[in-house]
């Protein structure tokens, strides 16, 4: 059976999971997403984000990895946008 938490303890503040899917969401590269806690010393927890992206985007980014870098950095504004330490897994 799995459990997802349904907030985040990351450095004493509460985060909500699904509120960071959605933020991840409004990207026009990201098709889905899903935010998982991952223990951390220092933060207690932090978010750890994974991502689908569009069929558009996942074509752009096979065919190139500086496209696919740039498409993760820019991904990953999103996220940290919202004041969390989220580190996106590849996206491949």
């Amino acid at each position: 059976m799995v459990c997802f938490q349904e907030i985040l303890k990351v450095r004493g503040f509460q985060v909500a999971p699904a509120e960071l899917e959605g933020h991840l969401l409004t990207h026009p590269d990201v098709a889905d997403s899903c935010v998982v806690g991952v223990p951390d010393e220092f933060s207690g927890e932090v978010p750890l984000a994974f991502v689908v992206l569009s069929a558009d985007a996942a074509k752009r980014a096979s065919e190139s990895e500086a496209a696919a870098a740039r498409m993760k950095a820019s991904i990953s504004k999103v996220c940290c946008s919202m004041h969390c330490d989220c580190a996106l897994t590849d996206l491949f």
